[in-house]
């Protein structure tokens, strides 16, 4: 009963101004919610960097992509499209509803 009575007494307390107290229960809880991110950002930090977290490419192999001439032409062109339009300055104007 007596564990009961401290705990509701220490309770009843904070209903008091006290600023000692008042304060480092600020500055107390200001604190751990700083080390908790900071511990959160660097675990981040390491596991992404290590790959723990995000998976591992290194097993993947790359492949390149052939590209012929007819590709790159039609890309090409679509640009020269692109700037054409610019420069005479056939915007498209979005529909406002």
């Amino acid at each position: 009963m007596n564990i009961l009575t401290s705990t509701l007494a220490f309770f009843r307390s904070f209903t008091r101004p006290y600023p000692d107290r008042d304060w480092t229960l600020v500055l107390s809880v200001a604190l751990l919610g700083f080390l908790a991110a900071t511990i959160f950002a660097t675990y981040l930090f390491w596991g992404i960097r290590s790959g723990t977290i995000i998976g591992n490419a290194a097993g993947t192999p790359i492949v390149s992509q052939n590209v012929s001439r007819a590709d790159m032409q039609s890309v090409i062109d679509a640009y020269r499209i692109r700037k054409a339009n610019y420069e005479a300055r056939n915007f498209s104007v979005p529909v406002l509803r």
